[in-house]
């Protein structure tokens, strides 16, 4: 009698590879084409990696304030936006200079971003279940609804689509039951830290769904909740270099515009039951209906399947998954008004549906477990095809109406358009176009408006040389708008910079005679606190998870609910 030798599936034997290739293969039209033109936020994206991947290479090592936003006046978008994303897309804008072009460096960036998503989605998915389920449910990561058609076809999502690598490494920590408390806080708040670094307003929103998660996961007890306290504040520590500086001049744009426009970008407006939203992005509603329906099923066999053992150790995965499935979907619905109120950060999410970023991470664990359990004739396959087809549908149903690829014309038409409108400081009165953006072209050379002198003036690296010539005091108006950060010295010795007239362009006074004025940005003492804090908070992370490791012995084995299936 022979014994037939076991094989093991070429696919299989290297996993991390086989999701990664087929990640590229999904987004393959990103890599060989370009973005998506009609992206909501492409022409966002290609501004601001232009401002930020040109200043870091020049030197700059956190572009802050964009010399080029606002039509050439200046804008001080990552004083408020976080950067992390951009650092990813000015590697590739390095690697391809003098090769593509900035938009071609966009579109590696966010191919790449689905591959780490993948990736990072198959390593956590690999402690629950067999490699062929958590190969083809990372797959699945890559081409769900939100992720594929909303975020990336649709709306061009930049830095919210560099989240979805980093939800998978989250719910490791969150899950990893032998590390001591010390060492759990410490792991779990650098991929938060993560999150606030890369898009705050889904950092915002995904820590109430990843709260619920771990509560149902890890249990509601005093413990647990204050070392699931420590890791938001130590998280909160860590990217307080950011977040710090974001809050606090926050004010001082035009973020009302982010916020309550009732025109675009009111969170109450945007409900998923709020016929505005129907009426106003029928496209988007579609996909976001698709995934509903989806996570609708998944949750509801779920409940079925785990029903009278709701709170058994085998079933606590799936179930806690559920629950934070439930949560977003009422976050995202007009149910959660009484929430707003208690929580008004909850404007700073812009739209209510960006809760469908973490939960697409929920959903693909939750069509993980019912394929495990599947292979052992509990769940009827074809109920499983069902859920997979209508998950997968509205991705490519979307990508054949799609056109990728920016050419050089538009490239040059998206870098010479006016720049978001609340980027624009508060101080600016001058008239703006019907959208609130700054249409006015600024001077090339400074004027002087007190006084008898000449004035040219070049730039720098990060800082922008005045040379005056004159035979009495002036006051010269620099074409770059009003800061708090700004500073000027003359001739090396520092003179106060002030706003003027309603552009709130910068003014400096000169004495007479050749003079040297130089302007640059300074550190703002919130910003030094926030280094400071973001210090204190990685030696604490480091000491944390250093810190000798007390281990429950007898919560080893139990960290995988479902039997793995080899």
């Amino acid at each position: 009698m022979s014994v037939r030798a076991n094989t093991v599936n070429p696919l299989l034997r290297w996993p991390l590879a086989t999701v990664s290739l087929g990640a590229a293969i999904a987004v393959l039209p990103i890599f060989l084409i370009g973005v998506p033109t009609d992206g909501h936020d492409t022409w966002f994206l290609i501004q601001n990696l232009h401002s930020f991947s040109s200043q870091f290479l020049g030197g700059e090592l956190y572009p802050k304030w964009r010399f080029d936003g606002n039509n050439g006046w200046g804008a001080p978008t990552f004083y408020v936006y976080p950067p992390l994303a951009y650092y990813a897309g000015t590697l590739f804008v390095w690697i391809g200079k003098g090769w593509f072009g900035i938009d071609r460096a966009a579109a590696i960036a966010i191919g790449c971003s689905f591959i780490l998503s993948a990736q990072t989605c198959f390593i956590w998915l690999r402690r629950h279940v067999s490699t062929t389920v958590a190969v083809g449910a990372a797959l699945l990561y890559v081409v769900a609804p939100y992720h594929l058609a909303a975020d990336l076809l649709i709306r061009d999502a930049y830095s919210e689509l560099w989240t979805f690598p980093v939800y998978p490494l989250l719910l490791i920590a969150i899950e990893d039951r032998e590390a001591s408390p010390w060492r759990f806080v410490a792991q779990a708040s650098v991929p938060l830290s993560l999150l606030f670094m890369t898009n705050m307003p889904s950092a915002t929103i995904s820590i109430l769904v990843f709260s619920a998660f771990a509560l149902a996961r890890r249990g509601l007890t005093p413990r647990f909740v204050a070392m699931w306290t420590c890791t938001g504040l130590l998280a909160v520590a860590l990217a307080a270099f950011y977040v710090l500086p974001a809050l606090a001049l926050k004010d001082l744009v035009n973020t009302d515009r982010l916020m309550n426009d009732p025109s675009w970008s009111n969170y109450r407006t945007w409900y998923l039951d709020s016929g505005e939203f129907i009426d106003r992005l029928p496209g988007l509603f579609r996909v976001i209906v698709a995934e509903i329906a989806v996570i609708a099923g998944l949750v509801g066999w779920t409940w079925l399947r785990h029903r009278g053992r709701l709170l058994s150790e085998a079933s606590r995965w799936p179930v806690a998954m559920s629950i934070a499935l439930v949560v977003g979907l009422y976050l995202a619905t007009s149910l959660s008004r009484p929430l707003l109120l208690m929580m008004p950060a909850l404007t700073h999410v812009q739209f209510p549906w960006r809760v469908f970023a973490p939960l697409t991470v929920f959903a693909v664990g939750l069509i993980a477990s019912l394929a495990a359990e599947s292979s052992r004739a509990h769940l009827p396959k074809a109920v499983l095809t069902v859920l997979v087809v209508a998950w997968i549908y509205p991705a490519f149903r979307i990508i054949r109406h799609t056109t990728f690829g920016l050419g050089p014309a538009q490239v040059a038409d998206i870098l010479r358009s006016p720049d978001d409108a609340m980027w624009v400081p508060r101080r600016w009165s001058d008239p703006l176009n019907e959208t609130g953006q700054i249409v006015a072209v600024p001077p090339n050379e400074p004027r002087v408006v007190e006084g008898e002198a000449t004035a040219t003036m070049r730039r720098e690296g990060t800082a922008i040389i005045v040379h005056t010539i004159g035979s009495s005091n002036a006051v010269i108006v620099v074409p770059q708008l009003f800061f708090p950060s700004w500073k000027a010295t003359v001739d090396g010795r520092d003179v106060p910079v002030r706003a003027c007239g309603g552009k709130g362009e910068l003014a400096v006074a000169v004495p007479s005679g050749e003079m040297s004025v130089v302007l640059s940005h300074r550190r703002l003492p919130v910003e030094i606190v926030g280094l400071l804090l973001s210090i204190a908070g990685a030696v604490a992370a480091v000491g944390l998870w250093r810190y000798p490791a007390v281990t429950r012995p007898e919560l080893r084995g139990t960290v995988n609910p479902i039997e793995r299936v080899n």
